[in-house]
């Protein structure tokens, strides 16, 4: 879309694009102007997007990095210095900058500062004009910060200050996480005890059928990462519609016995989700069935839930396994990938034998 003519300002966008405490300035390149100098990423806002979306794409194209949970500082007229001179109304953000630093041609160089390193930059553009307002800007948030790390030693959940920043939490969330994580331990806790009924009622030959329980409620350092990574860590307790920070898994020897133990749970729960992998394996070779219960409890405001997932012993060895060899590890081949599924088709032929020799055995 071709910009009508006008002798208007201009208007540009500049960004502190912040990471552990300090905010990137690139080192604009010739033929630019300024070139040589420092400066704040930026540019001049494209005709038919608006200063928002200009400043994420220019320090994007610029720098490489995601600008996140950006916010709006203040705007800044800049008249004329002489005629014929621009006239530009610049507006600042303050984000966090996400990812890799990968220059474009228009820079040649980058540093993480503080505002008092600033002044050794001598920023360009009126760059240094708009530092008094950053940590203006600054100061409130550093306090709110103190506040909510305070708050958070209170309700004994540890947080780092990357976890403050990336959470952007509101006085009180904290104390009502610690709160909420109890709920999600007496809701673990209940399920864990009904799966411990089934044990206890059903078995073969002497044996339980349900052969292991184990469960597990989410840490509340989990629950936030989480929060941050599905872009939800504006929305105070939204965690509380997570499936899975409440989790119980049960273990049963025979595929048969996985769909009894599942039978049980729909007599007894509201069922969210059933999600079957035992024939139709996950990408990369998992096998089991998930099932997201609904579990009310008294004097709560709102519906926990519980994922009960339930393997054969042998789904549950090639988990185990497979989580071994690629605990902490960036990601997989395609031939380790390809392996682990041909494991996960090996044992579910074994598990398919195994229920065929138990119909068999128990039918003479």
């Amino acid at each position: 879309m071709t910009a009508p003519e006008h002798h208007g300002p201009i208007i540009s966008v500049r960004a502190f694009v912040e990471r552990d405490g300090k905010f990137l300035v690139i080192k604009r390149s010739d033929g630019n102007v300024a070139a040589g100098k420092w400066c704040l990423p930026g540019g001049v806002v494209t005709y038919d997007h608006t200063p928002d979306q200009s400043i994420t794409s220019l320090v994007k194209e610029k720098t490489g990095l995601a600008a996140n949970n950006l916010d709006f500082l203040y705007y800044q007229d800049s008249p004329p210095m002489e005629e014929g001179t621009l006239h530009s109304l610049n507006m600042y953000f303050v984000a966090e900058g996400r990812g890799d630093v990968v220059l474009s041609p228009v820079a040649t160089d980058f540093a993480w500062i503080s505002p008092e390193e600033a002044a050794a930059y001598d920023l360009a553009l009126r760059g240094a004009d708009a530092i008094p307002k950053y940590v203006e800007n600054k100061r409130p948030k550093l306090e709110q910060l103190v506040n909510l790390m305070n708050e958070a030693g209170s309700a004994n959940i540890p947080v780092t200050y990357d976890i403050l920043q990336g959470i952007q939490a509101l006085p009180g969330f904290f104390t009502q996480l610690g709160k909420d994580v109890q709920v999600f331990e007496r809701v673990r806790a209940k399920v864990h005890a009904r799966m411990e009924d089934i044990q206890l009622s059903h078995l073969r030959n002497g044996e339980h059928i349900l052969t292991q329980i184990e469960s597990r409620t989410k840490e509340p350092r989990s629950i936030m990462e989480k929060m941050i990574k599905k872009g939800k860590n504006r929305i105070p307790r939204h965690y509380t519609t997570f499936d899975d920070l409440s989790g119980v898994r049960g273990v049963v020897s025979y595929i048969s016995d996985a769909y009894m133990v599942l039978d049980f749970l729909l007599k007894h729960y509201q069922v969210r989700e059933i999600e079957d992998f035992m024939e139709t394996p996950k990408h990369g070779g998992y096998r089991g069935i998930h099932v997201t219960l609904e579990v009310p409890m008294p004097e709560v405001d709102f519906l926990p839930r519980c994922e009960v997932q339930i393997r054969t012993t042998a789904q549950h060895a090639w988990a185990t396994k497979t989580r071994e060899l690629t605990y902490k590890q960036g990601s997989v081949s395609d031939t380790d990938l390809y392996m682990f599924n041909q494991l996960s088709d090996l044992m579910h032929e074994a598990d398919l034998y195994a229920d065929q020799l138990l119909k068999q055995m128990t039918d003479r």
